[in-house]
């Protein structure tokens, strides 16, 4: 070790190590929990004090350790992590309404649950959480029981005040108060001041890094390396040498979970690229299938509009066909028309002629109808009168030959009236025809203008489509354009993230705390370990001392998860201090067998050599 002081001086904090190597006071305080890796990391200011909280509970030892305000739980898993690994029989309890306050802000319900889930998980066997006010749980604690009291509650002067002086009967001999937040002075915390005036009481040491955090020697029965690191505190050099070492190696857990959280977001902008890569893609595809929609609706657009132009065309050729024939009709009436007033006039002037014929017609019916009463009258007086009827014979027979004469110009009058009857009936029948012709040259001219109407109403209809169409076309070219702006925007943000990341690794603190990361590994080989136990386990399950049913009833979260119960207490039962039997009590036998933890399993051990204390074992 000597030959590779280099090395060290390359790797290593050089103040610590010239501190430490120049007294060995202060290299005594080294412990190997200072270096371990935490295992559980959420957003808070007690990140920093990690590695501390390791070595408070490997140095000190408390046998009940009561945390007041847990919030996310940093602290109190720390110290948790640091039983479990330790083997130590304490029992942890956190004290908290988990519902926040007007300093560290009012909180929903997830946080508790997220910090019940994860004790539930790992530290079930010896950890309990007790949801209710720090004055109520005061009744679950007896006087003089609780070693190590973490107060990190409402911060203000006079909560500090009253939380440190209800639970003071409540602390043992040995007993240590830690106090988060004493360089906060700020948003009215009072941590500060209430902490200066305990100095003067009690031995203290505080840490400025990390919001703060001050230790109070409150029970006077303490081992002999918390003594001396109280004693420290008076020596400046060694104070800050202790500062320094853990100040760093708390900036290691802060950086390492800012670390996390940057490779977390970073993975979830790979996944929020992947995601735009996609909806991009599929906005391609989208853009395409309108596109070709698009062009399909264009062309039957422009197909419907030479259609529609053809059909305008012919409709305005057979239009125009149509008012020709129109005034051809409307000429060939107004002739028509002509020869009606002309016939009219014809036709009242023989009706005049007829009249007078008719009344020369009456009158000579009338003398008709004298004469024959006369020639009745004659008959009568035939006998008598002969000869004056003979004469009256002759002139009645000249009267009748002037009467033959008018019948037939009556005759020839009739002919003619039937003769221009029939003409005026041709004319009215040649009238309706082309009143009819008209009539239906104007219903076709009618619907030829409903066809042209809707015809502009289905190019209308067309246009609007169009228009909707080269609207969502823009909106999707809008969308493409802002989905490629995000892109680019995910991109330029990646890259600044790449950069910050390849800067972080290249700071000096990640250059020196290098050994710690490597120290925080774990040793030894997995492969040699997993058949030993695979060993042991075979031999307590052919034993037929493991009570599997009881074990289940006893802890059914292992019921519950469905894991095999042999296999189970392999795993994790025995650390956790739980019983493979009700004849065989786990911790007590780790108890009476101090080294037996780092080679067997405590039942098997019993069952191949029996319950003999001892400090080495066969191999």
């Amino acid at each position: 070790m000597a030959g590779d002081s280099k090395k060290i001086e390359t790797n290593e904090p050089r103040h610590f190590l010239e501190t430490t190597q120049a007294d060995p006071t202060l290299q005594g305080f080294a412990r190997r929990s200072m270096f371990w890796r935490p295992t559980y990391l959420s957003p808070s200011a007690w990140l920093e004090h990690i590695p501390f909280a390791f070595w408070l509970i490997e140095t000190h030892q408390p046998q009940v350790l009561v945390e007041l305000g847990t919030h996310y739980g940093v602290s109190y898993f720390a110290f948790c992590q640091a039983v479990e690994k330790l083997g130590l029989d304490t029992r942890c309890f956190a004290v908290d309404t988990w519902k926040g306050d007007e300093q560290a802000g009012f909180y929903d319900e997830k946080i508790f649950e997220q910090v019940q889930r994860y004790n539930e998980a790992q530290y079930s066997g010896f950890s309990r959480l007790i949801r209710s006010t720090f004055d109520d749980a005061q009744a679950y604690f007896s006087d003089g029981l609780v070693d190590l009291l973490h107060i990190d509650g409402l911060h203000t002067f006079e909560s500090v005040k009253h939380d440190f002086e209800t639970w003071l009967p409540k602390l043992s001999s040995r007993a240590i108060v830690v106090m988060h937040d004493t360089n906060v002075r700020e948003r009215q915390f009072g941590v500060f001041k209430f902490f200066e005036g305990l100095k003067g009481k009690y031995s203290s040491f505080e840490f400025i890094h990390g919001h703060g955090l001050g230790i109070l020697k409150v029970g006077s029965a303490q081992n002999e390396l918390m003594k001396r690191f109280f004693d420290v505190s008076e020596n400046e050099v060694f104070r800050q040498g202790i500062h320094e070492v853990f100040s760093r190696l708390g900036r290691a857990c802060a950086d390492s979970f800012t670390a996390s959280q940057q490779l977390e977001r970073v993975g979830d902008l790979k996944k929020t690229m992947e995601r735009q890569k996609k909806e991009v893609e599929d906005l391609k595809q989208s853009f395409d299938k309108v596109k070709d929609e698009l062009n399909t609706r264009s062309k039957e657009l422009t197909d419907a509009k030479t259609k529609l132009k053809n059909q305008v065309e012919q409709t305005s050729v057979e239009l125009t066909a149509c008012r020709e024939e129109f005034g051809k009709v409307e000429k060939e009436l107004e002739g028509r028309l002509d020869e009606i007033k002309v016939l009219n006039t014809t036709v009242a002037e023989k009706g005049e002629e007829i009249f007078k014929l008719e009344k020369l017609l009456s009158n000579r019916e009338s003398e008709v109808i004298s004469l024959r009463n006369q020639v009745q009258d004659r008959d009568k007086e035939f006998l008598r009168l002969k000869q004056e009827i003979e004469k009256k014979i002759k002139m009645m027979s000249d009267l009748e030959l002037k009467a033959k004469e008018g019948d037939d110009k009556l005759a020839e009058a009739n002919l003619c009236i039937q003769n221009r009857f029939r003409e005026l009936a041709t004319l009215t029948k040649m009238l309706d025809e082309k009143e009819k012709a008209l009539g239906a040259a104007e219903k076709q001219s009618e619907e030829q203008k409903k066809e042209m109407k809707s015809l502009q109403a289905m190019l209308k209809e067309r246009e609007d489509a169009l228009n909707i169409v080269n609207k969502d076309l823009m909106s999707a070219n809008k969308m493409l354009e802002e989905k490629d702006r995000a892109l680019r925007k995910k991109g330029q943000e990646f890259e600044r993230q790449k950069q910050k990341n390849e800067n972080f690794r290249k700071t000096f603190s990640w250059r020196v705390t290098k050994p710690i990361r490597v120290l925080a590994k774990p040793f030894g080989s997995g492969n040699l370990k997993r058949k030993a136990l695979n060993k042991q386990r075979d031999v307590v399950k052919n034993s037929g001392l493991f009570d599997a049913a009881w074990y289940l009833q006893q802890y059914p979260d292992v019921a519950k998860n469905g894991a095999d119960p042999i296999e189970h207490y392999f795993q994790f039962g025995a650390e956790e201090g739980r019983n493979p039997s009700p004849n065989f009590d786990t911790k007590r036998y780790l108890r009476e067998n101090p080294n037996l933890k780092q080679a067997y399993n405590p039942f098997y051990h019993y069952i191949v050599f029996g319950n003999i204390k001892r400090t080495s074992f066969p191999e």
